[in-house]
């Protein structure tokens, strides 16, 4: 279980001052801290989702890492272990609670919000005082990673807390040759961007969302952990901004036109390839991958870790059998694989699959 504490910030004015959303979990047992503890062995954890989540989603994927922490073996000496004080999970702008909030500005903005402002409002939590601890590892989920990569890019490393590496999940950063391969084909991000368009956003009831979900991909594949948490967070009562004149029934906090967008910022996503290698440059990258071929295929996957641009990643891990959707189908599986890329050392993991 998780002791969980919300947040609301206010956003950059250039940004339009937007509210932004997140929670504070703790393991809601303290853990036993090692002898001689150093505080430098203490990390926060910082999560970003993926376009069409919001921010709860990473609740199953925290509860396994703290129950992986609390029965991992107490080490005599805080060198040989890092230890999790706190995770903090965060709506982009326009997602989840915040989108409710938000729903207003978002009428009249189309266009949505790139990787870029996403950045701008999570460096509002680091600068805010809230956090405590002073290492930060951000932890990103396909667009959520490439907000991850520009957080870091453009956080100072001197401030506190600061970035000390960064775990990037089926990231959906590209160059400008794939971005336009994507647009050229009829692959999977193209149709998922077509799909989302059109796709049912209202129903009676959250009983009745569910049982619709439940029979349909890719909500069948889910843990049913994150798809009640999606029904709970993921959706709102009407009537909303999209839906004035409905009174009764649910639909998406994420509005449609608000999530298609989110699959178009084609730019954000090369800007975070391009600050990759710099990123990787002064800190520990780590990279976790579906291992079924979707979003992300290997081809991507051999481009994101080009050594000879110098993106030279900490460590890399495949999970079997999961679809892009990570956090949603395998958080026992991704919760292993986070926790050991949190205890390596730079170059120490090697490429594996769980």
């Amino acid at each position: 279980m998780l002791d969980i504490q919300e947040f609301i910030l206010r956003g950059p004015l250039s940004d339009g001052g937007l509210a932004l959303c997140f929670k504070r979990c703790r393991p809601s047992t303290p853990l036993p801290q090692p002898r001689d503890n150093d505080p430098k062995n203490q990390v926060v954890l910082f999560l970003a989702h993926c376009v069409g989540q919001h921010k709860e989603s990473w609740f199953p994927t925290l509860e396994h890492l703290f129950s992986i922490q609390a029965s991992s073996p107490l080490p005599s000496n805080a060198s040989t272990t890092r230890s999790i004080g706190e995770a903090w999970v965060m709506d982009s702008q326009n997602h989840g609670y915040s989108g409710i909030l938000n729903e207003r500005a978002w009428m009249g903005r189309p266009e949505g919000v790139a990787a870029t402002e996403w950045a701008r409002g999570a460096q509002v939590l680091l600068r805010s005082g809230l956090i405590q601890g002073t290492s930060v590892i951000g932890i990103g989920h396909s667009a959520g990673a490439g907000m991850i990569v520009l957080a870091a890019h453009h956080y100072p490393l001197n401030a506190s807390p600061s970035f000390s590496s960064i775990i990037i999940i089926d990231p959906g950063i590209f160059s400008p040759a794939t971005i336009s391969s994507i647009k050229s084909t009829n692959g999977p991000l193209i149709q998922i961007t077509n799909y989302t368009k059109t796709k049912k956003d209202t129903w009676d009831s959250r009983e009745a969302a569910r049982a619709w979900m439940v029979k349909r991909l890719p909500w069948s594949r889910w843990n049913p952990k994150v798809l009640d948490l999606f029904i709970e967070h993921g959706l709102r009562d009407l009537p909303s901004a999209t839906y004035p004149a409905k009174t009764r029934g649910v639909t998406l906090s994420t509005p449609i036109a608000q999530e298609t967008a989110g699959y178009t910022h084609y730019e954000s996503a090369h800007e975070s390839l391009s600050s990759l290698a710099s990123v990787c440059e002064v800190m520990p990258v780590h990279c976790i991958w579906a291992g079924l071929d979707g979003i992300v295929n290997e081809d991507m996957r051999r481009e994101i870790m080009d050594e000879s641009q110098g993106r030279r990643m900490a460590s890399s891990v495949t999970i079997r059998g999961a679809a892009h959707p990570i956090p949603q189908e395998k958080p026992a599986v991704l919760a292993s694989a986070i926790w050991n890329a949190i205890q390596s050392q730079r170059n120490q993991l090697p490429v594996s699959r769980l």
